[in-house]
C-alpha cells in the first residue's frame, strides 16, 4: 500500500454538474477537474461517489508528483431561448 501525503489543495471548493442517466440514476462531473466523474442510483449516492472520485483523481496526481489541471475560472449563466 502506498502512503500518500494529503495534497495542499484538499480544502478547495469544487463544483459538479449532475445529469440524469438514461439507464436510471445520475452521473456527475467535476467542473474544475476534467476526468473526475462518477455515478449513483440517487443524488445522495452520487454526491458520496463524486467525493471519492475527486479524491482519487487528486491522489493520482499527487502520487505522480504532478499538479492537477484545475480550471480556475468557472461560471454558470442562464440563457432563455424560444424553441
Amino acid at each position: 500500500m502506498v502512503t500518500v501525503e494529503k495534497p495542499k489543495y484538499t480544502d478547495r471548493v469544487f463544483h459538479f454538474i449532475v445529469h440524469r442517466a438514461e439507464e436510471g440514476g445520475f452521473w456527475g462531473e467535476v467542473v474544475e477537474l476534467p476526468g473526475a466523474m462518477s455515478q449513483g442510483k440517487t443524488e445522495e449516492e452520487l454526491e458520496r461517489n463524486m467525493r471519492d472520485a475527486l479524491l482519487a483523481v487528486l491522489e493520482s496526481y499527487a502520487e505522480d508528483g504532478e499538479d492537477p489541471p484545475f480550471e480556475d475560472y468557472v461560471r454558470t449563466q442562464q440563457m432563455a431561448v424560444s424553441v
